[in-house]
């Protein structure tokens, strides 16, 4: 097997060794250059062309978003993991997120690592990388990759057969911040419908992350508490390290085992909805793994207007994949086909 060429960007001398010890020869890795800011990773890429980049966010003598900025305009093909302990850099010249620059996935750094916690970490991290290397780049805008709009002959047999929709769940992993941005970028600031996401993140990035959506889309974003009651014209992202479901209107979060290694996971929004599969649209979109095909598939058999995300526009096309292989989606379309979708739905008038 082709071992998994890497360049990693990381300050603290402590890191440093740890990340050594988990990309190893013998587990498929060959780490290349290991720097200390921003500016040696680019200087260290320029002369490895690795298969994937790892950096921290918070550097000294160039930052990690500075040094991603510059990496997507000269290398725009190489998959880069941020592995920070923050999703968003403050800086005095403004903050900017990992999303905001085009990382392929970003991943929490535990302020210490113990010898219980490093197998943990370390496996998360290798598996991360893996799919980081078959990833597609993520773009820093959002250039459609696919048809900015579904045809009129495909949406108009939809929107008759589905009149009313009263919720709109969506389930989502690598890729998911951008693309989140880009299918939910063309809602109104006010609609009927209740927007439900579960986005696969470490939990201590989850507020940062809805806090970071709220300014990108129209809607209100928030991540809700127990037995919050739902409310029109907002998006709702699931807590870290909880599913979430609904019942009766009412938010409902659970500590009960992952599912697909994944807590929240959107296999259990999904079915929480069938009930009411009717008035929903549910969506899968860029992710590894296999989370929200299942759940996807059942809301279809219930009788909910179910769409998955293509290949070409995805980061990564494991779950929506997962999907459209097991028959769920009853349409299969680019992100901003799919928002331009979103906003049609929300805002035509409904009987």
């Amino acid at each position: 097997m082709t071992p998994v060429r890497l360049v990693i960007a990381e300050d603290t001398l402590s890191m440093q060794a740890i990340l050594q010890q988990i990309f190893t020869p013998d587990q498929g890795f060959e780490l290349l250059a290991l720097c200390n800011n921003g500016r040696e990773l680019i200087e260290a890429v320029a002369r490895n062309r690795p298969d994937v980049i790892i950096t921290d966010l918070d550097m000294p003598v160039m930052d990690g978003v500075t040094a991603i900025q510059t990496l997507r305009q000269r290398w725009p093909d190489i998959p880069i993991l941020v592995f920070s302990n923050s999703f968003i850099l403050h800086r005095s010249r403004g903050s900017l997120s990992a999303a905001d620059v085009g990382a392929t996935d970003i991943l929490f750094k535990p302020p210490s690592v113990s010898r219980q916690s490093l197998p943990q970490i370390a496996g998360l991290l290798r598996e991360r990388v893996r799919a980081a290397a078959s990833a597609r780049p993520v773009p820093a805008t959002t250039r459609p990759k696919g048809p900015a709009q579904a045809s009129e002959a495909d949406v108009a047999p939809l929107l008759r057969r589905w009149p009313r929709i009263d919720y709109i769940a969506i389930g989502t992993s690598t890729g998911g911040p951008q693309t989140l941005r880009t299918v939910l970028g063309r809602l109104p600031k006010l609609f009927r419908q209740t927007v439900l996401v579960t986005q696969h993140m470490d939990a201590a990035f989850m507020l940062q992350f809805a806090d970071w959506l709220d300014t990108q889309i129209a809607p209100r974003v928030r991540i809700p508490g127990q037995g919050e009651r739902l409310r029109p014209a907002h998006v709702y992202v699931a807590p870290g390290d909880v599913h979430m479901t609904v019942e009766q209107d009412t938010i409902r979060l659970s500590s009960a085992p992952p599912e697909h290694s994944c807590r929240p996971a959107a296999d259990p929004l999904f079915r929480s909805l069938i009930p009411h599969a009717r008035h929903t649209c549910a969506l899968v979109l860029t992710g590894i793994g296999q989370d929200g095909a299942l759940g996807l598939k059942q809301l279809r058999e219930a009788g909910a207007l179910t769409l998955a995300q293509d290949e070409d526009s995805s980061v990564v096309w494991g779950m929506p994949g997962t999907a459209v292989r097991l028959g769920a989606a009853e349409a299969v379309w680019s992100d901003h086909a799919l928002a331009g979708f979103l906003e049609t739905l929300t805002t035509r008038k409904e009987d």
